[in-house]
């Protein structure tokens, strides 16, 4: 049996094959909280044990959700300027 260097992530397959669903999962994941699916609704899709798990899978995609969740808030609370 081969052995798995860096090139080759499984001794089975060749470099760069064979991750294309395990692709197709993370790209799913990344586009629902993207698009400001909760993330508890994400992590039942892939099958995650729970949110946290998911949190720190795909964090990287998050980092404007704080202001983002701020400027909601102001604009919740702050009432508009008349214009008249």
């Amino acid at each position: 049996m081969p052995t798995r260097t860096p090139r080759s992530p499984e001794p089975h397959r060749p470099p760069g094959r064979g991750r294309h669903n395990h692709d197709l999962r993370h790209t799913h994941g990344t586009l629902l909280i993207k698009s400001g699916i909760p993330v508890k609704v994400v992590s039942e899709r892939p099958g995650h044990g729970n949110p946290t798990f998911t949190i720190d899978t795909y964090q990287r995609v998050l980092p404007g959700t704080q202001a983002e969740a701020a400027r909601m808030f102001e604009s919740l609370i702050v009432p508009e300027a008349s214009t008249g």
